[in-house]
């Protein structure tokens, strides 16, 4: 699959709950014949300033939606791009992961 497809199916994973802090690494999609984690695949879409397709976008918003997220919806809101989608999914990635350790910390 293209990297644009690849990352539509990345939101779509992480929308459908097929992705946990508790393994960020997993799960993997295949790429030109690369195993790329969503991470590897946020990270190349950043570089394409070109138009989401609306299915991503309302996956991606569909995701942004507790109240600390707000800012992911306002920046993905202001330039629904494959480069901005995929900073805010990075970051919503991150957040998890660190909600997740934290948690994990506590007694």
């Amino acid at each position: 699959m293209s990297e644009q497809e690849a990352f539509g199916w990345a939101a779509r994973v992480v929308r459908l709950g097929d992705w946990r802090a508790a393994i960020p690494e997993q799960p993997k999609l295949e790429v030109a014949d690369q195993l790329l984690t969503i991470h590897d695949i946020c990270e190349r879409a950043q570089n394409r300033n070109v138009p989401l397709p609306q299915v991503v976008a309302d996956d991606l918003f569909a995701l942004f939606d507790r109240a600390s997220d707000a800012d992911l919806r306002v920046d993905l809101k202001s330039s629904e791009t494959y480069a901005t989608g995929a900073k805010c999914l990075m970051e919503f990635l991150g957040r998890r992961v660190a909600e997740y350790r934290d948690n994990e910390e506590r007694p």
